[in-house]
């Protein structure tokens, strides 16, 4: 794998960003904290975790920053209101593209330890990107579910584009 890939991916992954964003920002206060069934996870737990992992993987993993993710404590609603999960979420975000855009390419191959398993720099970029990227189609779905919309997956792109 190359630094080419690496940025492809992380295309996908600002995709991912726009697509959540936008699904906040259709939501109220009360909808992100409510999970679909009793021991399901609401969308504020879901941005919870994946900011979580992204600073495990990337700001520890990649960037061997202290590692401070309490992944239990991510499964535990924070009661974040919906400004305070957007920032949690925008910060991690900004930290983990700041380290991504100094990443060489000869730092891919490197060696790193996360949750006490072997990985390397790339590994850690690709599970931790793609985590992201799956729990954000998650939060789409359950977005459409709480707020009763025709899911829409290329509206939060500024794309107009309907199916038959």
């Amino acid at each position: 794998m190359s630094l080419s890939a690496i940025k492809d991916l992380q295309s996908w992954y600002h995709t991912s960003q726009k697509r959540l964003n936008w699904h906040l920002s259709q939501l109220q206060e009360p909808q992100i904290h409510t999970p679909l069934t009793p021991k399901g996870n609401s969308i504020a737990v879901l941005v919870q975790h994946i900011c979580g992992n992204l600073q495990q993987y990337i700001c520890h993993g990649v960037n061997v920053d202290e590692d401070i993710r309490d992944r239990t404590a991510e499964f535990q609603d924070q009661n974040f209101t919906l400004s305070q999960l957007r920032a949690l979420l925008h910060t991690t975000t900004t930290q983990v593209d700041e380290i991504l855009a100094n990443l060489q390419e000869h730092q891919l191959t490197e060696e790193r330890k996360i949750q006490n398993m072997p990985f390397t720099v790339q590994k850690a970029i690709i599970h931790s990107l793609t985590h992201f990227c799956g729990h954000v189609e998650q939060i789409v779905l359950i977005s459409n579910i709480l707020t009763q919309n025709q899911i829409s997956y290329y509206r939060p792109l500024g794309l107009d584009i309907h199916h038959p």
